[in-house]
């Protein structure tokens, strides 16, 4: 009986984005700026890029 392995799961789609997020959290922990601060400028800069979307 062969015994399938399960697909692995990734938390980011792409490497980039790890990179990204680990490179975020380096700034945030040397006081570059807060996780509110971060949170609302990512959500406004999603905001902007969906409404120009062409």
């Amino acid at each position: 009986m062969m015994v399938k392995k399960p697909e692995p799961s990734y938390v980011f789609e792409v490497p980039w984005h790890a990179e990204v997020f680990a490179l975020t959290v380096h700034l945030s922990e040397k006081g570059h700026f807060g996780w509110t601060e971060w949170t609302r400028r990512l959500s406004k800069n999603l905001k902007y890029t969906k409404k120009n979307e062409v």
